[in-house]
């Protein structure tokens, strides 16, 4: 692994935020893409709102770090919360900071929600795809001891075991759901489709939910610190995907009648 990609003088280079970012900005060009020119959403009205999403992100990750670390942590050293290749970073946190973030700029600024949660549904499965090998380069979210063949020895890991590259894991697992997706989006249309209605998001949160569920319990972070409050957020996503599915479904009958 290579935690640290390189220095230059006293400046270190971490993988794990050259990769993050690497995703992030992925994700945002792509959905700026999408949305204005395949969902006709207003390119300045995007751009506003993808900076007010990296706000809540950054807010939502501060917030786990808190959560994760503890805040006696952060009172005897206030820049810990930025140091997130350190561990404590929670995706579930940057993931719900930063939706908050967004439906609120998009019910205040009266923008339409189904074409803006269509539009970041494929980049928000690559933004993890990327992502995490991140944290595969920096060691933190590791898994579980296994003797399956594709173990991984972690340089940060004191007692150096065979471990499960659970990182790998969700990045190759949302590369699977990025696929689906697409495949879903090639037969149903983008932006002047006849289903008017949000599914690619929807379909996105509950695969997204179904796999931290099934990934998480092999983390060592989960056997250490029980770490079962994940499941939660992962079933609050399955279960608002599936409420957003009905929803879309009943509207589009009304619009079709």
């Amino acid at each position: 692994m290579y935690p640290i990609l390189f220095s230059i003088y006293k400046i270190t280079v971490h993988s794990y935020y050259v990769l993050w970012t690497v995703a992030l900005v992925t994700a945002f060009l792509w959905t700026q893409k999408r949305a204005v020119n395949q969902y006709g959403v207003e390119s300045s009205k995007m751009h506003v709102l993808l900076f007010v999403v990296a706000i809540g992100i950054v807010i939502g990750a501060c917030v786990g770090m808190i959560v994760h670390v503890g805040p006696t942590v952060i009172r005897n050293d206030s820049l810990r919360v930025f140091r997130f290749w350190e561990g404590g970073m929670s995706s579930f946190y940057s993931f719900f900071g930063g939706s908050f973030f967004a439906l609120a700029y998009i019910f205040f600024f009266k923008l339409s929600l189904w074409r803006v949660a269509e539009s970041a549904s494929l980049p928000s499965a690559a933004l993890i795809a990327i992502g995490r090998w991140g944290c595969f380069m920096n060691g933190c979210c590791a898994g579980i001891e296994t003797t399956l063949p594709w173990g991984t020895r972690f340089p940060i890991d004191p007692q150096q075991l065979t471990r499960h590259p659970t990182q790998l894991y969700y990045s190759f697992g949302a590369l699977l759901i990025l696929i689906m997706l697409q495949e879903v989006e090639k037969r149903i249309g983008r932006g002047e489709r006849k289903l008017r209605v949000a599914l690619l998001w929807p379909l996105f949160l509950i695969l997204f939910g179904l796999l931290r569920i099934l990934v998480d319990p092999l983390r060592i972070d989960w056997l250490l610190l029980g770490e079962e409050a994940s499941h939660r957020g992962s079933l609050i996503m399955i279960l608002v995907g599936s409420i957003w599915l009905v929803i879309s479904y009943i509207n589009f009958r009304r619009l079709s009648d």
